[in-house]
C-alpha cells in the first residue's frame, strides 16, 4: 500500500525528444534521490517501454518531498493543479487532475476525449515553452519549508547510496556468455524482419531498427507500438488518427513477422 512507503514525493518528468513534461507524485521505500521511477501514467509507460535507456531521453527533477502519503496527495493537487494546470497545458502529458487515478476517461465527453487522444498523440510536439511556464518551473518549489526530518532523508540519501555492483566487473565467462545470448536469433534486434500488405506482399523489410525507422519516418506507429504487432502477430489496425502518425489509417491491415 502507498500510505505504507517510507518516502513520498512530488517530481517533474522533463521529455528532451519533444518539450512535454509530465507532474506526478510518488510513494516508495527507496530513498528519494536514487529511486528510478517516471510515472505510470499511459503516456509516460509507452515512453519508457519504447526506450531500451529511459533515462537518455528523460529528465527527472524532484520538487517536493512530503513527510507523508495524505500531504503527497495535498502537495500533487497544488504542483499538477494550480502551479502547472497540467490537464489543460498542451505542454504536458497529464490527463487528469491532481490527487485522483483510476480510469481517467470514464465519463468524458467526446470533446474532451478528444483532447485526451491528442495529448496521447504527442500533439504539443515541438511547441515551445512560454516565459510564464518557464518561470512557474523556476520558482514554483519557493516558499516551501522542508521539516528536519525532510532534511535528514535528504542527506541520508545522497549519503553512500551506491550501487552494490558498481567497480565489480565480470568473469570472462560470464562476458562470453552474455556475448552468445546476444547473437543471432538470440538478439531480436539482428533478426530481418519483414512487413506485408493485405495481399500478403512484402512493403518492406530490414532489422528491426530499419522498420523502426520506417515506420516512423512515414508516420504509420511508433517503434513500441510496431513491436507489440510484430511481437503479438496480429494486423495493424489503428483506432484512432493522431497527429504524429498521421498515415496509420492508410496502412491498416499490415502484419509484421520475423524472417
Amino acid at each position: 500500500m502507498s500510505n505504507k512507503r517510507k518516502y513520498h514525493y512530488i517530481y517533474l518528468v522533463f521529455d528532451k525528444k519533444n518539450g512535454m513534461f509530465y507532474c506526478g507524485k510518488r510513494s516508495t521505500d527507496t530513498p528519494v534521490l536514487s529511486d528510478i521511477y517516471y510515472g505510470s501514467g499511459n503516456i509516460i509507460r509507452r515512453i519508457t517501454k519504447s526506450c531500451d535507456s529511459p533515462d537518455e531521453r528523460l529528465t527527472k527533477i524532484i520538487l517536493q518531498i512530503c513527510d507523508s502519503y495524505e500531504a503527497n496527495i495535498k502537495a500533487e493537487k497544488y504542483w499538477v493543479n494550480k502551479v502547472f494546470n497540467a490537464p489543460s497545458n498542451h505542454l504536458f502529458y497529464n490527463l487528469a487532475e491532481g490527487g485522483y487515478g483510476g480510469n481517467l476517461i470514464a465519463g468524458f465527453t467526446d470533446e474532451q476525449k478528444r483532447k485526451v487522444y491528442e495529448k496521447i498523440g504527442l500533439s504539443g510536439r515541438g511547441k515551445k515553452l512560454t516565459d510564464e511556464i518557464k518561470q512557474k518551473i523556476s520558482s514554483g518549489g519557493l516558499g516551501f519549508k522542508r521539516s528536519k526530518k525532510t532534511r535528514k532523508r535528504i542527506s541520508d540519501a545522497k549519503k553512500g547510496q551506491k550501487n552494490p555492483f558498481y567497480g565489480k566487473k565480470h568473469s570472462k565467462e560470464t562476458i562470453t556468455k552474455i556475448s552468445n545470448r546476444s547473437k543471432g536469433r538470440n538478439n531480436p534486434r539482428a533478426i530481418f524482419i519483414q512487413v506485408f500488405d493485405k495481399e500478403n506482399k512484402i512493403l518492406f523489410e530490414g532489422i528491426r531498427k530499419d522498420i523502426s525507422e520506417w515506420c516512423i519516418n512515414n508516420g504509420i506507429c511508433s517503434e513500441s507500438n510496431m513491436k507489440n504487432h510484430l511481437y503479438s502477430g496480429k494486423e495493424f489496425n489503428p483506432k484512432y488518427l493522431v497527429s504524429a502518425y498521421p498515415n496509420c489509417k492508410k496502412y491498416a491491415g499490415i502484419v509484421f513477422k520475423y524472417k
